[in-house]
């Protein structure tokens, strides 16, 4: 028990669901491919140090939203090919900056992808019908 206190460096622990190596059923990860002990997976020690019964030297590595919700943005802009899409392609982009926080630079990159979408509802606005 005394191996799954928690680490110096447990304020940088994310959490078993914010880490890259955990499986889809959620209660395995590559460290732990028979099942997440208890202490990590309610979040009472990290896994920040290797720990006992665990596979080889794999830790906690941390899944950047930042990166995947700006490919959302992009995404949602090239699909806009309807003013329907650009209306929920906006609406989303709003809530996107909003989960972003004060990431700054990540905010820049999606209003530069509001803009190429309004300029996409324009042209669309304009097409003859």
């Amino acid at each position: 028990m005394s191996d799954f206190k928690p680490s110096e460096q447990y304020a940088q622990w994310g959490g078993c669901r914010a880490c890259l190596h955990l499986h889809l059923d959620g209660v395995t990860c590559n460290a732990y491919p028979d099942g997440i002990p208890l202490l990590i997976a309610s979040n009472e020690a990290d896994h920040m140090i290797v720990r006992p019964g665990q596979r080889g030297g794999i830790l906690f590595a941390a899944i950047y939203v930042e990166p995947l919700l700006v490919e959302e943005a992009r995404r949602l802009v090239y699909a806009a090919d309807s003013i329907e899409k650009c209306d929920a392609a906006g609406a989303r982009l709003t809530e996107i900056i909003a989960e972003l926080g004060d990431d700054e630079e990540s905010i820049a990159a999606v209003r530069g992808y509001a803009e190429m979408l309004i300029m996409t509802k324009l042209a669309l606005q304009e097409e003859p019908k």
